[in-house]
């Protein structure tokens, strides 16, 4: 996608999957070359640089302006780039920008802990402390199933869990529908974010695409 959009130090974060588990490095996009490769730098000493292997493939994510930009790349050199560990890898996917608004919904399950507003709009402090799991998700909301009725609209807040890392958020339930094969029981409810941190926005988005890749 334009090299993203000209590259040229914008912060990115790499996922690589070791021993079953998933590590996170922190690091630049510096530059790129014609033909999809991309510089990418590691100031910490070299340790997390020097334990990327040669032809080792890793997700990066790029933050830029209004978006995410998600692709996968393959390690085919290791050096230095402006006196910093670097490592020069090869784009091997499609690269997919991910706006910060306008945001698209994925079937997506995650944990949530959630409060709703005693009889519609207003504090949520009366209201009973529930569990569920998010039928999709996205950076702008989300929707889930529940046994209880919800008047739209409604304040909720509440948290999610993104693998070590709780999200906080306050939203309003915007719509509510019979949910299916219920036999007259339960409501599918689409919650919109009004307050939720920016980082806590990303990791969400981050931990999204990540797990549609593993899915896949």
């Amino acid at each position: 996608m334009r090299m993203i959009e000209e590259a040229g130090g914008v912060a990115v974060e790499l996922h690589r999957f070791v021993g079953g588990g998933e590590e996170t490095l922190e690091g630049f996009l510096t530059a790129t070359e014609p033909g999809g490769a991309v510089f990418l730098t590691l100031p910490d000493g070299g340790g997390p640089t020097a334990e990327l292997g040669l032809g080792e493939y890793i997700d990066v994510t790029v933050q830029r302006g209004d978006g995410l930009y998600v692709f996968i790349a393959q390690v085919t050199d290791k050096g230095a780039y402006g006196g910093n560990p670097a490592v020069k890898a090869r784009v091997r996917s499609e690269i997919r920008k991910v706006r910060r608004r306008g945001f698209h919904r994925y079937a997506y399950g995650l944990p949530m802990r959630y409060k709703v507003a005693v009889g519609g709009r207003g504090p949520t402090e009366g209201g009973r402390e529930r569990e569920a799991l998010t039928r999709d998700v996205s950076g702008g909301g989300f929707s889930f199933d529940s046994d209880e009725e919800y008047a739209v609209p409604s304040a909720i807040h509440g948290t999610m869990e993104v693998r070590s890392h709780r999200i906080s958020f306050v939203g309003t339930v915007v719509r509510a529908e019979p949910r299916a094969g219920s036999g007259g029981g339960g409501h599918g409810y689409a919650v919109r974010f009004d307050v939720i941190g920016d980082k806590d926005r990303e990791a969400l988005i981050k931990h999204i695409f990540l797990g549609q890749r593993l899915a896949k």
